[in-house]
């Protein structure tokens, strides 16, 4: 009942705001966003659906594209918190993903993710060769099929499921993709007489980032950890706003370092876990972000060629990435995974988002001609919404057919 009264308290005042004109509070926003979150959370668990969902629709419902209860320049100037918080989940999330070792399945998933990624990448091209696209177009269109979002399967999980096998997966993928978007990011400039020396450096360039976050770890750990018992709640968001000024002046990639950070945590620490990586407010924030970033105008205005195309990709991906795993199992001779599981890592989420805004404005000049790398992102961001909205789709069927068989 608290929280009920809580969000249709900051509903009113948010009209009110905007009904009056008053500047925006971005406190205000931000608590919107996160009371929000949580509220819907509640109601998609009600229904049987994991709680990322909510944090997703109250992302669209509160944004621009939605009700407005936020404001317009909210998103764009919360940039640095997100990143923060984005690195905080990861680091977290691949926390989780060390943290049984050692484990005889662990290498056959990560294994398996990279084929995945890598079978996406291929046959996505293969799929969309007859199409009237440019070569640069096809490309970008495989290496969007090849990203996992294992961020979206941990949120799913509400840090309680024993599924760590398709989080494994789906973080082996989700390296292969970012890989494979350096590569071709450093490769796609002919103008370039080292490109071939340059296609390896985004791989150097991961390994420094993912050493760098491994030593950052373990010399805060010993140095502010053991001796600051005070901060140890928040000590996990602590080192990443320290070391965050640092990321741009030695070049370090943000997503790689703070999995340095999260494998140092799985493998090497013994600390216990923190207040804030046991909350799930930093995945709250994250998604309901991740909501406001959909924007349904830009979808509508691509008109029934793009809604085809995206839709057709959707189902293509789904299906490929779906069968891959499968067969890759039975091939490494592990035990299927639970329907509800495939279903939740196959799409995409805020990992995609910030991976394409990275490396779709480095590859302009592979999308000169008939479609445009906006155009492009248009789809994408389609073709996510689509994912979302068939994994909604198939948990709920799951939910009944289980309530069937439980009756029966």
């Amino acid at each position: 009942m608290l929280n009920l009264i809580s969000f249709l308290l900051m509903v009113m005042i948010t009209i009110i705001r905007i009904r009056s004109g008053y500047e925006s509070n971005p406190l205000l926003d931000a608590g919107l966003l996160i009371l929000l979150g949580y509220t819907l959370s509640l109601l998609m668990k009600y229904f049987g659906l994991p709680g990322v969902f909510g944090y997703v629709f109250a992302g669209i419902a509160a944004g621009d594209n939605g009700l407005g209860f936020i404001s317009e320049t909210f998103v764009e100037n919360i940039v640095f918190v997100e990143i923060i918080v984005v690195m905080l989940a990861v680091s977290v999330m691949t926390k989780k993903v060390f943290s049984n070792l050692p484990n005889n399945e662990y290498m056959k998933n990560l294994i398996i993710g990279t084929i995945t990624s890598t079978a996406a990448f291929a046959l996505t091209i293969g799929f969309i060769a007859p199409l009237q696209l440019q070569t640069g177009s096809k490309i970008v269109c495989g290496l969007f099929a090849s990203v996992f979002s294992p961020l979206i399967m941990f949120a799913a999980q509400d840090n309680k499921s024993s599924n760590d096998s398709a989080l494994q997966i789906a973080f082996g993928g989700m390296i292969t993709a970012i890989i494979f978007w350096g590569v071709v990011t450093a490769y796609a400039h002919p103008e370039n007489p080292d490109r071939v020396k340059l296609a390896f450096m985004p791989v150097i360039l991961g390994a420094t980032s993912a050493i760098a976050g491994f030593v950052w770890a373990y010399v805060t750990e010993k140095l502010i950890y053991d001796n600051s018992p005070g901060i140890r709640n928040i000590y996990p968001l602590a080192i990443i706003f320290l070391i965050y000024p640092l990321i741009n002046f030695y070049g370090l990639d943000v997503l790689l370092l703070a999995i340095g950070i999260g494998l140092y945590n799985g493998v090497i620490s013994n600390r216990e876990q923190s207040f804030i990586e046991n909350s799930q407010i930093p995945m709250i924030i994250v998604f309901t972000i991740f909501g406001t970033r959909l924007s349904m105008e830009k979808m509508v205005a691509l008109g029934n060629p793009g809604w085809m195309f995206a839709i057709i990709l959707t189902i293509f991906l789904l299906f490929t990435k779906t069968i891959t795993i499968l067969i890759s199992r039975k091939v490494f001779s592990l035990p299927s995974l639970s329907f509800p599981g495939l279903s939740m890592f196959v799409p995409y989420g805020p990992l995609s988002i910030l991976i394409m805004g990275r490396f779709l404005p480095k590859l302009r000049v592979l999308l000169k001609g008939e479609i445009s790398g906006s155009s492009l992102y248009s789809v994408f961001i389609l073709s996510i919404v689509i994912t979302i909205i068939i994994s909604i789709f198939l948990n709920i069927l799951v939910n009944l057919f289980c309530r069937k068989e439980h009756m029966g």
